[in-house]
């Protein structure tokens, strides 16, 4: 009868630690973050980054020449398209999603203005 008490307390103190270690875990997982639906956002934002990286690469071919120095915002613009892609498999948190667009709008704006860099701010 000992035993049985003993193994008993035994148990009831792991399910006690399993499931006060379970609240431990809710506690610390990351509030909800608001998820974009990748059937319609995301192929509206596919569609979106590979419009703006076209437009950039048809500048680039008409501009291409030995004078240019340093990186053309095309080459940024593609490379930052090609990450955004990369996170947008595994993750779709809206918040994510927006700070690419952000980034990928504003090379695309350095693209739009290389011939006139003073028209850029600070801001974008």
């Amino acid at each position: 009868a000992q035993v049985f008490a003993l193994t008993r307390a035994l148990v009831q103190a792991r399910a006690m630690a399993s499931f006060m270690f379970f609240g431990f875990l809710q506690a610390h997982q990351p509030h909800y973050e608001e998820r974009t639906d990748h059937a319609v956002d995301g192929k509206r934002l596919r569609e979106l980054w590979s419009e703006m990286e076209e437009k950039c690469f048809n500048r680039y071919l008409d501009e291409a020449n030995d004078d240019f120095r340093g990186v053309h915002p095309y080459e940024l613009l593609k490379h930052e398209v090609s990450e955004c892609r990369k996170i947008m498999k595994h993750d779709n948190r809206k918040e994510v999603l927006q700070e690419c667009t952000s980034k990928v709008v504003t090379l695309y704006k350095r693209c739009a203005h290389l011939d006139n860099p003073g028209q850029l701010s600070n801001r974008e």
